[in-house]
């Protein structure tokens, strides 16, 4: 079986095909749609190797989808194959190196509905991340100003309203208070990740071999 390489990048894709090992054939760059015609026009299947990438899970999907194999490699097994310095090129060489090797266990393939969850978590992660920098602001001003403030989030976020309104921090009042209007956009839009990661994980219940049905199993995660 042929096997190809591809080191992705955001526009241009590297690609080194093998059909013997240690002996590049043929290599290419190619621009996105170039890509994607060149995985539609293999005539037969082929083996892909890419490193495990956010995108190379989608490119996986594509190639599997068209009867090909697909081998996902994480970066750290790919580089003690690296000669000389780091290029395109010679990623490309490393990952056929890296993957004649049997002791590297490769990535799976994530499916579609895997990165969702997984980007509803970082979406969520990073509106919560935002919350707290704007809540840490308020409690900085504050305290500079003198004023006590609750020791919890919710605490906080329920007083908030009437501590920036507080004679000592007049000048600053309608700024304080679009800080607060953040806060509470980050509260909605955490609000509205956690009921679609429930909704995702209720869909798992019934099917408990799925990837988020084994992760629903385990006692108290999430919590």
């Amino acid at each position: 079986m042929k096997h190809i390489a591809v080191d992705l990048a955001k526009s241009v894709y590297q690609v080194a095909e093998s059909v013997r090992s240690g002996q590049v054939v043929q290599r290419k760059r190619l621009n996105r749609e170039a890509f994607r015609r060149y995985i539609q026009e293999q005539p037969e299947p082929v083996e892909w190797v890419m490193e495990a990438c956010g995108t190379a899970h989608y490119w996986g999907r594509l190639a599997q989808s068209l009867g090909h194999r697909v081998k996902l490699l994480h970066a750290r097994y790919v580089r003690p194959y690296r000669r000389r310095n780091k290029t395109d090129r010679n990623d490309c060489d490393a990952m056929l190196e890296a993957a004649r090797c049997t002791d590297i266990y490769p990535v799976p393939v994530k499916p579609h509905e895997q990165q969702l969850l997984q980007q509803l978590h970082g979406l969520r992660e990073t509106w919560k991340k935002s919350r707290t920098q704007r809540i840490n602001l308020l409690r900085g001003i504050l305290r500079e100003a003198g004023i006590e403030a609750p020791a919890s989030t919710a605490a906080f976020i329920r007083a908030a309203h009437e501590l920036v309104d507080r004679p000592e921090l007049a000048p600053l009042s309608a700024l304080l208070h679009i800080v607060l209007t953040e806060i509470n956009l980050y509260e909605q839009c955490m609000a509205e990740c956690e009921q679609q990661l429930k909704r995702g994980f209720a869909g798992s219940a019934a099917m408990p071999d799925t990837h988020a049905g084994k992760v629903d199993a385990v006692t108290a995660l999430g919590c």
